[in-house]
């Protein structure tokens, strides 16, 4: 499941790909509002090839194909959307932390909705018209994914025609001026497709894991090369917070939700409760996270927030190893309500831990190419991010824990070992508070970048200090040249 579920979300890694590509040209005089329509038919096509087939593990590979399709519709929003409030916020930087909350609130309510109708959907419908409840989940999503397409008509982007002239200066100054930029962003798009590729044919978890971890080493190493040195640093923090906050996947699901025959000892959660009730609680914790981000933390620093919350979370977290070894239990507590305290708290300081993160992205994209930046930025953590899933499957398999919920089966020794993973996942998401000193000491309701100093997101960078050395080195030479020919003629002259 973890294998699958990181070739599912891969387009968010590929979101350079379409950052270059909407910034380079435009369709009948827009840059943005065509992609939109264009991820839409590709999102449609994957929804409807991923509920036709039927649920047998043989079709997993082309389900997940559909599911990447339709992960490819939500990127594309995401990003265009991202990239159109990132060009306007450097002129209002003290609304910065007003605008990404209203944001997330919006994406947090319309997520509350979905969540409390998925588990009656997933619970009721199962075997209507022969489609499973899973199915029918995902086929409520046509519905709503193609309503997108009538603001995007509508351009309520207020997205202003350009012409062939500007367009095509556009596109010159981005593959002229930010050449490294552009091939960075196409060399991230081409990892992501054979990180994907890999992760569909690949046996086992540790090929997975391997390529995974080599190919973000050389992305996030060549970001940091040829990226501004405060771009280059908080592209490196991304990735190593990424990284190291892992969730178990697969085995946390089939520990909560297993019947009494696949689990004795266990939760039992129904789909109900599991996927509505629980999710719902996270939704609406994070909705309250975020107007009290909003309210009461705009004038706070980047790396007080992220530090506070990191560790607030890491006490939390500590609720996933009680109800693993079932000691919630022994003690008194029930499974439900206990896990739905856990829900709550986590879920609201995850989000205000993310907030910052997101905030920074948009506070660091140069003018007239935010799509791309953004788009670059974000990658980068989005492939972190896929890249945990082999590495948490990877250590579940390391010490036993491969549950895969077969009907009739007792699988219980299974989660005999799941807490130790949680607490071994736990310990890493500690590690990016030592690397805080990457990420700017600023305030998020502050501009980080000087008027004038925001037009290029390469200058600066190791790269590009050392092709001036190399340049300079040349001139010095060619002057050193010049001089000594100019002492010959004057001594030729001298002797003549």
């Amino acid at each position: 499941m973890d294998r699958y579920s990181s070739v599912v979300f891969m387009p968010w890694a590929m979101k350079p790909w379409l950052g270059v590509v909407s910034d380079s040209f435009a369709i009948f005089g827009y840059h943005k509002l065509p992609y939109m329509m264009i991820v839409s038919v590709l999102g449609l096509v994957g929804t409807i090839l991923a509920v036709s087939l039927n649920l047998v593990e043989s079709n997993a590979p082309i389900a997940t194909v559909g599911l990447f399709m339709a992960n490819l519709q939500l990127m594309g929003y995401d990003l265009l959307a991202e990239a159109t409030y990132s060009s306007r916020l450097p002129a209002v930087p003290k609304s910065g932390p007003a605008l990404v909350s209203y944001v997330w609130v919006g994406n947090q309510l319309l997520g509350l909705i979905a969540t409390l109708l998925v588990g009656f959907i997933v619970e009721n419908a199962d075997g209507v018209w022969g489609l499973g409840g899973a199915q029918w989940a995902i086929l409520t999503t046509i519905f709503t994914s193609s309503t997108v397409i009538i603001p995007a008509t509508l351009n309520f982007f207020e997205e202003k025609r350009v012409t062939k002239e500007e367009v095509k200066a556009h596109r010159e100054h981005l593959w002229r001026n930010q050449t490294t930029v552009a091939i960075l962003s196409v060399v991230v798009g081409v990892m992501a497709v054979a990180y994907s590729i890999i992760g569909l044919l690949a046996a086992s978890n540790t090929v997975t894991f391997v390529a995974g971890f080599l190919s973000l080493m050389f992305l996030t190493g060549s970001a940091f090369a040829v990226m501004k040195p405060v771009i280059g640093k908080l592209m490196l923090f991304n990735a190593i917070s990424q990284v190291t906050i892992i969730a178990i996947g697969g085995p946390s699901i089939y520990f909560y939700t297993d019947d009494s025959i696949q689990y004795p000892a266990g939760p039992h959660f129904s789909d109900v409760f599991f996927g509505s009730v629980l999710g719902a609680v996270g939704q609406l914790c994070s909705v309250l996270a975020l107007f009290a981000f909003g309210k009461f933390m705009k004038g706070w620093k980047y790396r007080t927030v992220y530090l506070s919350m990191t560790a607030m979370l890491v006490i939390l977290q500590l609720g996933d190893p009680i109800i693993f070894s079932r000691l919630n239990v022994r003690i008194g507590i029930p499974d439900q309500v206990f896990a739905i305290g856990s829900t709550a708290l986590v879920a609201a300081v995850s989000m205000i831990q993310f907030m910052p993160g997101f905030l920074i992205l948009s506070h660091l994209c140069p003018k007239n190419m935010e799509a791309t930046m953004f788009a670059l930025l974000a990658s980068l953590s989005n492939y972190a991010q896929n890249v945990t899933k082999p590495i948490a499957g990877f250590i579940s398999q390391s010490l036993g824990v491969v549950p895969r919920g077969l009907p009739g089966v007792d699988e219980s020794q299974q989660f005999d070992n799941l807490w130790i993973v949680s607490l071994i996942l736990i310990g890493l998401s500690t590690t990016s508070v030592f690397f805080l000193w990457l990420i700017p000491n600023a305030r998020m309701n502050e501009r980080i970048f000087s008027d004038g100093d925001d037009t290029s997101a390469t200058s600066g960078s190791i790269l590009d200090r050392w092709l001036r050395g190399i340049r300079g080195s040349e001139g010095e030479e060619e002057v050193t040249s010049k001089a000594s020919k100019s002492t010959l003629k004057q001594e030729e002259d001298l002797i003549t």
